[in-house]
């Protein structure tokens, strides 16, 4: 199975991310665990978009919501400069952990296997029960968007994208749109998303 590094990002422009890697529970290479340490990188990064501030910015939004102006707009807590500094700097070292190559090293025969087996292994996921939730279908998105950007993830996309009106609510709707923006998909929620803002 292959190994997951959480980011939490908050509205605020903060990122938590625990000092631990996890298993992922869903892995498209299971039948050839070589493949996500040799092709892919050494674990997939993770990006959850958390729909509010980070525990350091709540107690600032909830002062800036008290001083809301009159027309209804109000000032937001935002990450300083030297924060977003540090976070670029976690995200560099992590990208060089990984050691997933920006481009794919091999031919054009072995690209069109990966992404064969990755689209067989997903369509034989989706016959299994347990991966019918919604929390299950936003990590497969999640998981879908740390691949590598030479993978045709867009078609993998595309084999979830019938049953995202039935299985995410508005936020995770608004969650994951990030997640679809990155891989150029973010049309796949525009006949199902409903807007909120949550301060």
């Amino acid at each position: 199975m292959c190994g997951a590094w959480l980011i939490y990002k908050y509205n605020c422009g903060h990122e938590d991310a625990p000092i631990k890697q996890e298993t992922s529970p869903f892995c498209l290479f299971k039948k050839s665990p070589a493949i996500c340490e040799r092709d892919i990188g050494a674990f997939r990064v993770i990006n959850i978009i958390v729909n509010d501030w980070c525990v350091s910015c709540q107690p600032i939004a909830a002062e800036m919501r008290s001083q809301r102006q009159p027309n209804g707009q109000m000032e937001t807590p935002t990450a300083p400069p030297e924060d977003l500094s540090v976070q670029a700097r976690q995200r560099t070292k992590l990208r060089r952990l990984q050691c997933m190559s920006a481009r794919f090293r091999g031919d054009e025969r072995r690209l069109l296997q990966l992404n064969g087996m990755a689209r067989n292994c997903l369509r034989e996921r989706l016959r299994a029960e347990d991966m019918w939730a919604p929390e299950m279908f936003a990590w497969m998105l999640r998981y879908i968007q740390a691949l590598p950007e030479w993978l045709d993830r867009p078609s993998l996309v595309a084999e979830l994208a019938p049953w995202f009106a039935t299985m995410f609510d508005e936020d995770l709707q608004v969650s994951l749109r990030p997640t679809l923006r990155a891989m150029k998909c973010e049309f796949a929620l525009d006949d199902v998303m409903m807007w909120t803002q949550t301060y």
